[in-house]
């Protein structure tokens, strides 16, 4: 609600992983969150059933399923392993100058 706050002409969305939707309800304030936006889940390849899969705000993208997620890149991360061909270059610089998920 932050950047609504601060940005009020800009309607935000967010973008989650299905594994990350079927926990929600367990995120602080997960209701405001619902009530503010709209949620885009990229599919992952195991199901995972909740109880938010049909709220009206949440939206499932028809994309490839894919085996890499957020979680798997950090704990590479953290594991000192190259995870440079996961993402775009842009984004593997701005977590290598910020060292982000380093241990």
């Amino acid at each position: 609600m932050h950047l609504s706050k601060n940005h009020p002409n800009i309607d935000f969305s967010i973008i989650m992983g299905e594994d990350n939707l079927s926990i929600l309800h367990k995120w602080k304030n997960y209701k405001d969150i619902l009530d503010y936006y709209e949620l885009y889940v990229y599919p992952r390849c195991q199901f995972y059933p909740g109880s938010l899969n049909n709220h009206k705000k949440v939206h499932f993208v028809d994309a490839p399923m894919m085996q890499i997620s957020s979680t798997l890149i950090r704990d590479r991360i953290k594991n000192k392993k190259n995870v440079r061909m996961m993402l775009h270059k842009d984004v593997w610089e701005y977590i290598d100058d910020f060292n982000l998920y380093e241990k």
